[in-house]
């Protein structure tokens, strides 16, 4: 065997122990990380507010439009939409709609009013909403995951793209009573980095089994000053956030 093969060979076998030793975890302990850092990622201290627009194309119906706003802290949302005005509030895994004057309890997938926009749409990711997560594909950019809801939902799998830079979902697939049946699917847009969170100015859904199609482009404020009481005061205590005329 001439000398330069031996250390071809030799140099082929070490590379190939240094690649084994580099190899990254098994996908369960990796995806476990990257979902907790995607879920930290969306979280902030410092407050953040859009105004947005609503646009929903209503087969046979035309165009609905819509005004609204949001804010954020931490894990607390609140959001504003429509008039007469509907109002959501999440804190953590509760989320709060408020409907004839009275606070109804565990709203996340009810309608915003006559929208078709459920509160869900604007929390931020968390990773105990899946049950036995798993990695359905993955590419260098993204990391497409499915998992049955943990809690209850209209949704027996939910599936997110997952931006591994950005470290946020921006597609969700929502399957309605099989695996096999979707019946929703979010596109998040337009990413622009507010304060330390990427965020989007375009959320696009589209809801199949009936039909429609709502854009909602945001406009964000960073840091901006809530009032008091937002997050946990009572129905008579809330003012309205959004601009007025």
């Amino acid at each position: 065997m001439s000398r330069l093969l031996v250390t071809t060979t030799v140099a082929t076998v070490l590379a190939a122990g240094a690649f084994l030793a580099a190899a990254p975890p098994s996908p369960a302990v990796e995806l476990s990380t990257l979902l907790a850092e995607v879920e930290n990622a969306g979280q902030s201290a410092a407050p953040a507010r859009a105004e947005f627009r609503v646009q929903v194309q209503v087969p046979g119906a035309g165009e609905r439009r819509y005004d609204g706003v949001a804010a954020y802290a931490g894990t607390d949302v609140y959001v504003e939409i429509g008039e007469p005005v509907v109002r959501a509030r999440m804190r953590g895994a509760e989320t709060d709609l408020l409907v004839g004057g009275e606070w109804k309890r565990g709203a996340a997938y009810d309608a915003l009013g006559d929208t078709t926009l459920i509160a869900d749409d604007f929390r931020p990711f968390r990773v105990d909403t899946l049950k036995t997560p798993q990695i359905v594909s993955e590419t260098r950019q993204t990391v497409l995951v499915s998992g049955a809801p943990a809690e209850p939902s209209p949704w027996v799998l939910v599936v997110h793209l997952l931006d591994r830079e950005k470290l946020r979902p921006v597609r969700t697939q929502y399957y309605e009573r099989t695996i096999n049946n979707m019946v929703r699917m979010r596109r998040d847009g337009e990413l622009v980095r507010v304060g330390t969170v990427w965020r989007p100015r375009k959320i696009e859904v589209e809801d199949f089994s009936a039909g429609t199609s709502t854009t909602v482009e945001l406009d964000w404020q960073p840091s901006p000053t809530l009032p008091p009481g937002l997050f946990d005061g009572g129905a008579g205590a809330l003012p309205t956030l959004r601009k007025q005329p």
